[in-house]
Formats: C-alpha cells, sequence, structure tokens
C-alpha cells in the first residue's frame, strides 16, 4: 500500500525501491535470511521523502481555512470597503433620481389657471391654493371673487369672448344654459368617484352620460323654530303639515286684527325668503308634475300653499321679510336653506332656535322628499389648460381637502359648506344646526324654482310663471286657466333652454 497524501506530480517510491545514485554507491551487505514479509507500509524514515502522515484537528476546533493566513488579515479591511462601496453607489442613485425628479419639475410647462369664485373671498382659498401649489409647482392659480351681480351674464359672455377663466363656480340649474352654449368641459372618465355622492347631485350633473361639473357642497330645506316661543306655548316641532298648521296657528298672536307674531312665513311670494324652493317642495311631495304645473295636484298644491295667508291668516303681507322677522322674534317658524343662518345671527345673535327637517306629507318613510339647491365648479370647454384645471378640482373634491375648506369658512362663520360626499355624512349629521340640512341630502330632488342664483335666465324665468300663479291665486283666482298660463309660460322657457333635449 502506498500513502497517497502527498500530491506531487513525480511517483514516490518506498526507500527500499530507492536507486542510489552512482556517487554514493556502497558495498552491498552480506546476505542474511529475509524476514517473514509484512503486509503493514513500513514506517518512514526521518530523511524519507515521504511526508508525515497529517494528523486530525483537535475535536471542536475548525479545519484550517482555505484562505492562506496573509489574506485573513485583509478580509474585514475588505468587508468595510464594499460596504462603504455599496452605501456610495446607493447614495449616488438617490442623487441622481433627485436631481431627475427637480429636472423634470422644471422641466413642466408653466401654467396659470383662471378661477372665478362666487360666496367665498380669497382669504378662505388661500390656503389652499398655497397648498396645491407646494406639490404643483408649475401650476399658478389665480382665483378671483366675484360679485353675484349678473354673475351668469358677466360668465357666459367673457366665455363666448374667448377671455373667461379655466374654472368658475356655477348653480346646478345652470349646467343645460351652458350646455347649449357649448362652454362645460366634460368632466374625464375616472376622475371623480361619482358613488359617494347623493342622487340628487349625480342626476343634475349627469347629461346624456357625462358629468359637466364638480360639487364641493350640498344644501337642501329646513324647519327653523324659536325655542323660546315653543317654550312659552307649550308646542313640540310639528313632523308633518298637519301639525305643522296646527302648531302655526296656535303660536299666532294677533293685536286686533294685525299679526304680530306670525306662526310661519307661508303663503305668498312678496315678503317670504325662498317661497319658491318652498313651493317646488310642496309640488313633489304632492308628486305633482313640475315641468307642466296644470291639473288636479297642482291645483292641490296652489291652494295649500295660499291658505296659510288667506284661510289660517298665520302671516301677513305687511310684515317684515321672512327670515329678519324670524331674526326679530316676529315669526315663530320659517323654512330656509342653512345660509339663512348666518343672516338670522348676524341680526339677533342671542336668538335660541333650532332646525329639523321640513314636512313630510305622507308618512311612509320611502316617500320623503326634501329640496336641494347647491354649487359647482365647471371647466371652460375652450380653456388651453382643461387637463391641469380637472386635476386641481379633482385635489379640490378630496374629503381631505373639503374638511380642510369646512375649517377655514368656520372660521368666519358658524359652519362651513355641508359636505356634498356621501362618506363624509357622519362629520356633520349630530352637529345642532347643520345636521339637520345634511340628514335630508340623500332623498333631496331640486329644479329650476331655485331662489336667490341670480340668473336671469332658467330659474328667474320659470320663478317668474310660478309667481303669477301664487298670487292669482292670493285675489281668488284659482281656476284652470291660472294653471295652463303658468304651465305656457315654463314650457316656453324649457324649450328655450332646451330642457329634455338631447344635447350634442
Amino acid at each position: 500500500m502506498v500513502d497517497q497524501t502527498n500530491n506531487s506530480s513525480s511517483e514516490i517510491k518506498p526507500p527500499w525501491m530507492s536507486v542510489p545514485s552512482s556517487s554514493s554507491k556502497k558495498p552491498a551487505p552480506a546476505k542474511s535470511a529475509a524476514p517473514a514479509p509484512s503486509l503493514a507500509p513500513p514506517t518512514p524514515l526521518a530523511n524519507s521523502p515521504l511526508p508525515p502522515k497529517p494528523q486530525a484537528p483537535p475535536a471542536g476546533k475548525p479545519k484550517s481555512s482555505i484562505v492562506s493566513s496573509p489574506f485573513k488579515k485583509l478580509i474585514p479591511f475588505l468587508g468595510v470597503a464594499i460596504l462603504v462601496a455599496i452605501i456610495a453607489f446607493a447614495a449616488r442613485a438617490i442623487l441622481t433620481k433627485k436631481d431627475s425628479e427637480v429636472q423634470d419639475k422644471s422641466s413642466k410647462k408653466e401654467i396659470t389657471l383662471t378661477y372665478w369664485g362666487l360666496w367665498e373671498p380669497k382669504t378662505i382659498m388661500e390656503p389652499i391654493l398655497t397648498e396645491y401649489k407646494k406639490e404643483h409647482p408649475e401650476v399658478t392659480i389665480n382665483y378671483e371673487f366675484q360679485s353675484s351681480k349678473d354673475y351668469r351674464e358677466r360668465l357666459q359672455s367673457q366665455l363666448a369672448a374667448g377671455s373667461g377663466p379655466d374654472i368658475f363656480r356655477i348653480h346646478d340649474t345652470w349646467i343645460p344654459m351652458f350646455l347649449n352654449q357649448k362652454q362645460l368641459a366634460a368632466v374625464p372618465e375616472g376622475l371623480i368617484d361619482w358613488n359617494d355622492y347623493y342622487p340628487v347631485i349625480k342626476n343634475t350633473l349627469n347629461v346624456n352620460g357625462e358629468y359637466y361639473a364638480v360639487p364641493l357642497m350640498i344644501d337642501t330645506l329646513a324647519l327653523f323654530y324659536n325655542k323660546e316661543l315653543f317654550t312659552s306655548a307649550g308646542q313640540s316641532p310639528p313632523k308633518n303639515w298637519k301639525e305643522l298648521i296646527e302648531t302655526a296657528k296656535k303660536l299666532t298672536v294677533f293685536s286686533g286684527n294685525t299679526i304680530q307674531t306670525a306662526g310661519i312665513a307661508l303663503g305668498v311670494t312678496n315678503n317670504i325668503d325662498n317661497w319658491s324652493d318652498i313651493y317646488g317642495l310642496m309640488m313633489l311631495q304632492a308628486k305633482g308634475d313640475l315641468a307642466n304645473p296644470i291639473g288636479t295636484k297642482s291645483e292641490e298644491v296652489l291652494k295649500f300653499y295660499t291658505r296659510f295667508y288667506n284661510v289660517e291668516k298665520v302671516w301677513d303681507t305687511t310684515l317684515s321679510p321672512s327670515t329678519y322677522a324670524f331674526a326679530t322674534g316676529k315669526a315663530a317658524m320659517i323654512i330656509a336653506p342653512s345660509w339663512r343662518v348666518f343672516e338670522i345671527q348676524k341680526t339677533n345673535p342671542a336668538l335660541e332656535f333650532e332646525t329639523i327637517p321640513v314636512p313630510q306629507l305622507s308618512e311612509d318613510p320611502n316617500q320623503k322628499y326634501s329640496w336641494a339647491s347647491f354649487w359647482v365648479e365647471g371647466v371652460s370647454e375652450t380653456s388651453p389648460n382643461k387637463k391641469a384645471a380637472w386635476e386641481f378640482l379633482q385635489f379640490l373634491s378630496k374629503p381631505e381637502t373639503l374638511e380642510k375648506l369646512y375649517t377655514y369658512q368656520s372660521q368666519v362663520r358658524l359652519f362651513g359648506e355641508p359636505y356634498p360626499r356621501k362618506s363624509m355624512a357622519g362629520k356633520l349629521i349630530n352637529e345642532p344646526i347643520v345636521g339637520s340640512f345634511i340628514s335630508q341630502a340623500p332623498y333631496a330632488q331640486t329644479w329650476y324654482l331655485c331662489s336667490r342664483t341670480f340668473d336671469n335666465g332658467i330659474n328667474d324665468r320659470t320663478i317668474k310663471y310660478y309667481e303669477n300663479m301664487v298670487n292669482s291665486a292670493l285675489t281668488g283666482r284659482i281656476n284652470e286657466d291660472v294653471l295652463e298660463q303658468a304651465a305656457a309660460g315654463v314650457q316656453q322657457t324649457l324649450s328655450q333652454y332646451q330642457i329634455g333635449v338631447q344635447t350634442p
């Protein structure tokens, strides 16, 4: 057997097979008897070319590394060097990415958007615009607070001339007037989650399958009642129209034939704020045809509305306008939108009042109707920056932005604009005043009888025909001719703005 632990390329021979060199040749020893051959290899001699057989390492200690000892000392330094190189490479990649992003932002085209606002002064909008500017440094938004006087005409005139704003606020009922002039751009598909908005918003803003504006608020009507007057008379807030009539009669105070304190502001048109909205509400609850106010249902609504003046006598034409009368304690109840609260508080900060949902005609919870009137933000069809305008409105309509707007608005008045999103109702539903308005949003409807839009257009003209009808009824003329005259005027107005006509 041969020990092959030495991997030398030359053949290794046992000592007894070694051939001595000629220079060291010695005489052969005398022959003697040969010993018996052994199977075990002989023990190597001290001067044998075979190395000693390797000994097993001590138990528990690892075998020697394959790296020679000089390189072992360099391993820690190599690891640190590699780590430093990796960190340097990552840092350089991050800085390169940031430089690229900065270059991308700086290379973006500078865009300036003009935004015509209504009702909200610039001081309220400024923090929102500043926040957007930080996220979009290439976009500058010039917000211009507009007067309500001739606003709709001025806006459409400038849009027609090509010098109008990119973004503007309009009333929800103005959509047909702007579409007829091709002045409204359609909301890009997928920009807004419309499932989070109340039905009245979706139904109003959707024309032929496309939406044409984005809402930042919603408003409804509510019943305001004077807590002190109710407590003094031992009355509870009415839940339906029948209870309201009885309560109004009990709260009406006369001095001779003159009303000192009115039970409720209803029945006429000249000194009742928002009377057309109230009338529209009654028509909805009676399931009358607002676009064609003829027939039995329309006649019943006309008689019911005017009875508060000419039958129950709980209101009079000699009284102050309804909001002021309520604020000064001269009316126990009014029906009004939420923003009337600010007028009331300004007139009489000490007045104790509450709001509740409007009375219903039917006791069926599935037959509830309330009235909505709200403002929306649109984009000009001819704007060269429609994409940027819609991106801003997407930001403006986000829940977190709406909350910030509400907070800024609440710093200058009692509360902000009620949220248009269903998912945000819980934030307001328990509020003592505004909660009543938002609670009615799920079953609210609207039409072209919205007051105080100052449009000199579809609302004002339709309201005028209804006003003539109500005033004729107050003089005792409630007949088919009166209804038909009103219906003819309303139909003419709707036809002018192509209501019901498919728009291109």
